[in-house]
């Protein structure tokens, strides 16, 4: 049994839109935290769902955009940490010691890289679903926004 078509007829198109945009703007680099921000500030009082969907994605984005300022920390703190291992594996006899500080900075990129591919696919994920009506929420942020947003009237 399809239950598509009576989640969408829950939630106006228009609604659906907005929410999936969104979620969506993950893929925009700078707009990313911008559209999620004025669609909030538009339509706070004037849809839940999107105001909910909105809010949502701006945590979701700041939430990326925290965590991608704690990586080029981490991995401008790895050159330092591999200058400082190279000076140490030059006493080493190993030529595995010597080599091992030049790829730590590469190790920290790229599991960074994997956490932000992570995070686009799943904002991806979320505008799909906002944009055929499901009432998609992120794992922690999701409950954290709707206990918030229970103490505001309607």
């Amino acid at each position: 049994m399809d239950d598509t078509g009576q989640v969408a007829a829950i939630h106006k198109q228009d609604e659906r839109i907005l929410a999936a945009l969104a979620h969506g703007a993950i893929l925009l680099p700078i707009y990313g935290i911008i559209i999620p921000a004025i669609i909030w500030i538009t339509q706070k009082e004037k849809s839940r769902y999107v105001s909910f969907q909105s809010l949502q994605a701006l945590v979701f984005h700041l939430t990326l955009l925290f965590l991608y300022v704690i990586g080029m920390l981490c991995y401008f703190v790895s050159f330092i940490g591999m200058f400082g291992g190279m000076v140490l594996a030059e006493s080493s006899q190993s030529e595995l010691m010597a080599v091992l500080p030049g790829l730590f900075p590469f190790a920290v990129l790229g599991g960074f890289a994997c956490i932000g591919v992570f995070f686009v696919i799943y904002g991806v994920i979320g505008a799909i679903l906002s944009l055929v009506g499901k009432d998609f929420r992120y794992v922690i942020i999701g409950n954290f926004i709707e206990s918030r947003l229970q103490g505001e009237p309607d």
